[in-house]
């Protein structure tokens, strides 16, 4: 058994260097990110790669519900003699992520302790 043995990796798309790609880098993260996961996959055929979050998440909102925020922009002026106040939400799945990630691996322990 390796120390590797276990161990997952979460790559975040906006904060990943993706100069690995070289040649095959483009502008966009979005297609950065999807080219980095072909290359892993071609590379790892042994790793076991877990893409089932995308699916599950809104399953998920029911019992873990992404974290929201609502910060103020202050007052903006619409037009002369008009203020209004202005709003902005934003929301993070991290501690979503965090979550899904944490029980996958727990049922895998598991599953594997039983195999054994």
């Amino acid at each position: 058994s390796s120390d590797a043995e276990g161990a997952g990796w979460r790559i975040m798309a906006e904060n990943f260097d993706y100069s690995c790609l070289d040649e095959r880098k483009g502008l966009l993260a979005r297609d950065n990110f999807k080219t980095l996961v072909e290359m892993l996959r071609a590379r790892a055929t042994g790793a076991e790669f877990d893409d089932g979050y995308v699916r599950v998440r809104q399953l998920l909102a029911a019992v873990w519900p992404p974290a929201e925020r609502t910060e103020s922009l202050g007052l903006r002026r619409s037009r002369p003699g008009r203020l209004s106040i202005e709003a902005a939400t934003t929301g993070s799945n991290e501690m979503q992520f965090m979550r899904y990630a944490r029980l996958r691996s727990h049922l895998a322990r598991r599953e594997n302790t039983n195999l054994k």
